[in-house]
């Protein structure tokens, strides 16, 4: 997608259904890319449904800034909602999307109808600074010395459950495809700064959490429970036999569970 002269290009997407049709919208983990929806763009039979490259993924421009916040993403993905003429969407973001939704939902409340966070990310903003600083550097300085592509490779079998199916398989492989340095290093610092538990105690949004009880990226007791620790209004459902990608490794139970949800 092309900008307007002088203001940064709006992010790349990928979309199904039809443009008058009620929105979801789809912000996938900081390791992926649009991409990794592929079980959820065509599952949701008359809903548009929007799965966006974040800036700096895929075909999207990186942020202007090098350090920033998911209040930045949050304003990006604001921008490209307005273009795309959705005005009200459920919003259903996965591992490091987490930040970033719950931070469109605070700038933009009336907005976001559902919320749905999987294998959600609490980001790091609550530990001491020297911690964050030190997560930030050891992650950036691995990207850096093995590559983007290598990293992601090496840490894929910690992103699910033993037994993935085959299809499963392929589709992290293809999730991956477009995940760039910049872009990642760009989404880490987002990351390390933002405290979603923070952001989710300021919400009245209907909200569901889903985990995996295997997820050894984010863990649930650091994450997920933590957000439902500070939303308890919100529905929490744990997966067994799953790791941080329940809408990866169980499309079809994650999908159901996703559209009761929304019909609430």
């Amino acid at each position: 997608m092309t900008g307007i002269p002088g203001q940064p290009a709006l992010p790349t997407f990928l979309s199904r259904g039809a443009p008058e049709a009620q929105a979801l919208v789809l912000l996938h983990g900081i390791g992926s890319t649009s991409l990794g929806w592929h079980g959820q763009l065509n599952a949701f039979p008359g809903r548009r449904v929007l799965a966006w490259n974040a800036p700096g993924y895929g075909e999207s421009d990186p942020l202007p800034s090098a350090q920033p916040l998911a209040q930045d993403y949050a304003g990006a993905l604001l921008a490209l909602l307005d273009s795309e003429g959705i005005r009200e969407t459920a919003l259903v973001a996965s591992s490091w999307g987490t930040p970033i939704a719950i931070a469109l939902a605070v700038l933009q409340p009336a907005r976001i109808k559902h919320l749905i966070l999987s294998g959600p990310s609490a980001g790091y903003g609550a530990l001491p600074s020297h911690q964050r600083s030190e997560l930030l550097t050891a992650r950036g300085d691995r990207a850096r010395a093995l590559g983007i592509s290598a990293m992601l490779e090496q840490d894929a079998p910690r992103l699910v459950a033993s037994g993935l199916h085959a299809a499963g398989r392929q589709q992290l492989i293809l999730a991956r495809q477009g995940v760039t340095l910049d872009g990642y290093l760009q989404a880490l610092h987002a990351l390390a700064a933002a405290d979603a538990p923070s952001g989710l105690r300021q919400l009245a949004c209907p909200a569901l959490i889903v985990y995996g009880e295997q997820d050894a990226i984010a863990p649930p007791p650091e994450h997920a429970l933590r957000l439902a620790e500070a939303m308890p209004s919100a529905q929490l459902h744990a997966f067994p036999q799953c790791g941080h990608l329940p809408h990866l490794e169980h499309p079809e139970r994650f999908n159901d569970l996703v559209e009761a949800f929304i019909k609430s």
